[in-house]
């Protein structure tokens, strides 16, 4: 191997005392191949031509060691070892002349880091046979990293996406963050770096994310309008693009910003039908909802998202994932959107049966919280209650796995007189007690009625 490093040949390599080769101890949990590989990489490469053509026994005119002195390679007088690496060798054709031969030595792990007071050209000459787990190895510093042009592979490589992030934790400066991104968008105007790309990026969203949280309102607004307000929609409906778009709608504190941003998401969701497409869309139902947490004091920012909503109320409380989003938008507005539509065709009934839809019913006549008081909230809960303490539905629902959930919230809402008459409701159809309480989920109607019912009613 170090023949082929090297560009000598075996009986060359031969005459190299090779036990005179010291290398630091900070690097001995290497194997002796990457050892070999690493060292003699950057010698190699630091050679001058005219070196291949010397053998054993010649005296070229200039000192080899001035070659290799910016690579720190240290060289130790009266020690036996090849005329190759002699301090006396120098450049010539001439005969040989007799030389005092010295050893090299490898340079110690912290004489070759790079760092910004070094010259470019280390780079020029080694930067595609350094690996990114040789650059992590050696601690280099944020400015470090930008100078050598090592981040765009950074950013989405695992051991240099991490490395970076730990970086970051560990300063908190935003001078860092603000070079980093000054550097990264420049890069993405060129076409040199696709800064979308590295969003959805299992591991360059991470870096993002970062920059958004660590870095001053200038460097915010600087990523919002190079890529992500252009690109908002599609980043939400990635799986570690919404991630991104979570963490701007968090980090982000200027309004104006924030208006912006939500603006950009209305303008992309509003052809064909997208919005739809958001709502039910297992990362972009998330970007919503960060919206929505929002709670703006101008509700008009969000009205493009109610109307939505209310388009298709009942379909979205079914879904997995438009249920979450319903609930969202009652715990943040309350009775800005339209519950009453749930009505139409009995819909509230057959949502109190489903999986998904049984929550957001539960959320609506929630009376704990801040919207139970609300006109069209109230109004909602006691239409309901009445709906399912009818003998009609009470023992239909409460045999249902989901519809006794909302039977058992229903009498924990009731107010005193809707407890009263669902008593004496069950009392006068004696069928019913018997039916449920040997029921695997109608006992809980029961058992929820004893805990709320009066002490006579008891």
């Amino acid at each position: 191997l170090l023949a082929d490093i090297l560009d000598i040949d075996i009986p060359e390599l031969e005459d190299l005392d090779l036990h005179n080769i010291k290398i630091p101890d900070d690097v001995h949990h290497l194997d002796d191949d990457k050892c070999v590989d690493y060292y003699c990489g950057l010698l190699n490469s630091a050679r001058p031509p005219a070196i291949l053509a010397l053998s054993p026994g010649c005296s070229p005119s200039n000192s080899i060691s001035a070659q290799v002195a910016n690579f720190s390679v240290s060289l130790s007088p009266n020690t036996s070892c090849s005329p190759l690496y002699s301090s006396q060798t120098t450049y010539s054709e001439g005969p040989s002349s007799t030389s005092t031969q010295t050893p090299f030595t490898f340079p110690s792990t912290t004489s070759w880091m790079l760092d910004e007071n070094q010259s470019h050209n280390y780079h020029s000459s080694n930067s595609e046979q350094l690996k990114i787990c040789d650059i992590v190895q050696r601690n280099m510093s944020i400015a470090a990293v930008i100078k050598n042009d090592f981040m765009t592979e950074m950013l989405t490589d695992q051991s240099g996406s991490r490395y970076l992030q730990k970086t970051l934790k560990e300063s908190g400066d935003k001078q860092d963050v603000a070079s980093m991104v000054s550097y990264c968008v420049d890069k993405h105007r060129t076409g040199a770096l696709d800064l979308v790309a590295v969003s959805e990026d299992v591991y360059g969203n991470y870096i993002v994310q970062l920059w958004f949280t660590f870095g001053g309102e200038d460097t915010q607004r600087l990523l919002l309008d190079s890529f992500v307000n252009r690109h908002f929609v599609r980043l939400s409906r990635s799986m570690y693009g919404c991630r991104v778009i979570q963490r701007c709608l968090k980090c982000v504190c200027n309004t104006s910003l924030l208006c912006t941003m939500v603006k950009c998401f209305d303008e992309q969701s509003a052809s064909d039908n997208q919005l739809h497409d958001c709502f039910i869309c297992p990362y972009t139902n998330h970007v919503v909802q960060a919206i929505l947490d929002l709670k703006f004091e101008r509700v008009e920012n969000i009205l493009f998202i109610k109307r939505a909503l209310e388009k298709n109320l009942a379909c979205y409380c079914e879904h997995v994932f438009g249920c979450r989003v319903i609930q969202c938008f009652i715990n943040n507005y309350g009775q800005l959107l339209d519950v009453s539509l749930l009505m139409r065709n009995d819909e509230h009934l057959n949502l109190c049966k489903l999986k998904y839809g049984n929550y957001v019913i539960q959320c609506i006549i929630d009376k704990n919280e801040w919207y139970s008081e609300c006109d069209r909230i109230r109004q909602f809960r006691y239409r309901l209650i009445d709906d399912v303490f009818s003998v009609r539905n009470l023992l239909f629902l409460s045999k249902n796995k989901f519809g006794s959930n909302v039977v058992e919230k229903c009498i924990k809402c009731a107010n005193r007189k809707q407890k009263s008459l669902l008593v004496h409701t069950i009392i006068k159809h004696q069928h019913l007690v018997p039916t449920m309480i040997k029921h695997c989920y109608a006992n809980y109607a029961i058992k929820a009625l004893l805990n709320e019912a009066s002490r006579k009613n008891q």
